[in-house]
């Protein structure tokens, strides 16, 4: 149900695509080193495949602080940053252009 909402989420918004739904089931998200979907979103970030990472809520994210920081620092210094909306909390952590 949440890939479904999310995929009429960003139909809602013409000037987004959707990339790719990024969903690391069942695996805690204290630590991002086990979270091999987490690990692809970055990489893709970093190759410049995507602009902006929506995500439910902070604690889905990460819920490490250390991990959190560290991530959305590195995706703020990129040659072309990446914005993460966390939606729960109306939060972006990056002013990008959303559409």
């Amino acid at each position: 149900l949440q890939k479904k909402y999310y995929e009429d989420f960003v139909v809602k918004h013409p000037h987004w695509t959707l990339v790719k739904i990024y969903a690391d089931e069942g695996i805690s998200g204290t630590s991002v080193k086990h979270r091999d979907a987490f690990l692809a979103m970055s990489a893709d970030a970093k190759a410049g495949k995507l602009s902006l990472i929506i995500c439910k809520n902070v604690s889905l994210f990460a819920r490490n602080v250390k991990d959190f920081l560290e991530v959305i620092r590195d995706l703020a210094e990129l040659k072309k940053p990446v914005g993460v909306f966390f939606e729960s909390e109306a939060i972006l952590s990056e002013t990008t252009s959303v559409g």
